[in-house]
């Protein structure tokens, strides 16, 4: 994986990712999402997710800054992000289940967008 660099503000970790944006790049702070794929890429907007997660990939390459530490999500935090119970996906390999939870949709939003769906006046 590529160096990337960091920063240090009033005792807060910030890292430099780099961003096809006019200044060139987004800053991380803790608890930020990091889309670290395609880190060469010069067109790639988007990598720095202020607060979390806001999507999952299926190559694995979501990370959070934690503390001084740039930590990858783990494969129950994935499930957990898409609305699956813990172990969901647990038995097959763990690129595998990165891939399936990458590939899935969100149960909790397509629950509400189906109930939504029912409740409709227009609905026949």
């Amino acid at each position: 994986m590529a160096s990337i660099p960091s920063t240090r503000t009033e005792n807060k970790i910030m890292i430099i990712v780099p961003e096809a944006t006019k200044q060139g790049y987004a800053v991380a702070q803790e608890g930020d999402g990091i889309n670290l794929s395609q880190p060469n890429s010069k067109t790639r907007r988007g990598r720095v997710q202020k607060g979390g997660v806001a999507t999952l990939d299926t190559q694995s390459q979501q990370f959070t800054l934690i503390g001084k530490q740039i930590r990858r999500l783990t494969e129950i935090e994935c499930e957990r992000l898409q609305g699956f119970p813990d172990g969901w996906t647990e038995g097959i390999p763990s690129s595998q289940r990165y891939k399936c939870l990458g590939n899935s949709v969100t149960v909790p939003i397509v629950k509400m967008i189906i109930e939504k769906l029912y409740k409709s006046p227009n609905a026949d």
